[in-house]
This record gives structure tokens, sequence and C-alpha cells, in this order.
């Protein structure tokens, strides 16, 4: 029997190789910790915009239809600003880079975003959006050594280099042993 929900998120997707390069060196020390993180794959870099969760498989292809319908939206720009850690209890559970985008452009998306929600009767995120990059996850229940809190608070130096987001991507997440796979169901090219 097919699966009545599908994960269905909207991202920007970071595929600029020279972003994912001046990453790498804090991906090689992260890879340090594999055991305690899974560490995401540059391939799958993106910036969640918005993060449906299970969505009724029979609702799936009108939300994909109305996504594709949103226009006038324009790229956006951005640089990676700093290494970072959301943290649940004192330690660290998402190990994320944070990006300074162009503000204009980015509300206009995640006001385009809030009313497709609205539309197919999504909760609107009440939080401040925070675009950011996952680089690895804590694994359940693992202890986060001293050595890897001190490195994420140590304002790692990053070189800054620009970058444009020009596509917008209607994404299912499926979710398999080696980790999830992402499935495009659209792409709006921003203009």
């Amino acid at each position: 029997m097919d699966n009545p929900f599908r994960r269905i998120f909207i991202a920007l997707p970071v595929n600029d190789d020279v972003i994912i390069q001046s990453l790498s060196s804090v991906v090689d020390n992260l890879t340090k910790y594999r055991s305690i993180l899974k560490i995401v794959s540059p391939i799958n870099y993106h910036i969640t915009v918005k993060f449906f969760g299970q969505v009724e498989s029979n609702i799936v292809e009108s939300l994909t239809e109305s996504f594709l319908s949103l226009t006038q939206l324009n790229m956006v720009n951005y640089n990676i600003d700093k290494i970072s850690a959301f943290s649940t209890k004192g330690n660290p559970s998402v190990i994320w880079a944070g990006l300074k985008c162009s503000e204009e452009p980015l509300i206009n998306i995640i006001n385009s975003i809030n009313e497709l929600s609205l539309l197919f009767k999504f909760p609107v995120e009440k939080r401040k959006f925070i675009p950011h990059l996952t680089l690895a996850r804590i694994k359940n229940n693992e202890k986060v050594p001293l050595e890897l809190k001190n490195y994420l608070n140590s304002n790692i130096e990053l070189k800054s280099f620009s970058s444009v987001f020009n596509e917008l991507i209607l994404f299912e997440s499926i979710l398999k042993k080696t980790g999830p796979e992402y499935k495009k169901l659209g792409v709006i090219n921003l203009i």
C-alpha cells in the first residue's frame, strides 16, 4: 500500500561550488566527530524556507501546482556569515552556517510561501526566519565533547564569498537508512 503521507518542504538550494568549497575546512574538522554526527552531503545543501512535514499524498499535486504559480520572485544574494549551532538543553543539536541575505527578495519569497501555506491550511512560522545551511546533526542521545563545543564557539574564520539563490524548489524528502533523498517536485527560476 502506498504511504498516505509525504514529507514536503520548500528550499533555496546551495549549488555554488565556491560557497561549498569555502565550507570544506569546517566540514573537514567536523569529520573528526563522525561517530556522533550525521554530516550533510554537499549535494543536499539548501536553506529550508518552509517545512510542511507530513502532507497527505492526495493534496501534494495541488500544492505543487499552486507552488509553481508563484511569480515575480527575485534572486537572493547571500554570503556565509558564521558557523553556529542550535542547542537543546545546552548541548548542540544542529551545526549550521549562517547566511546574510538581501532582505527584500527574501522577505517577498517568505511572504509568498506564507500565503501558499495559509491556502492549504498549514501554519505560518511565527519565529523570525534565520537563513542557515545545516552542515551536521548530532546523533540521538550522543554526548558532545567539550573540544567540539569549543570549536563551535571559537568564531570560526571563513572567507566571505558572495553568491545568489536563483531557484526555489518544492522537495519531497524520502527518508532512507543512508540519509534523506530529496526529490524535486517543482522548480521556480527566480528572476
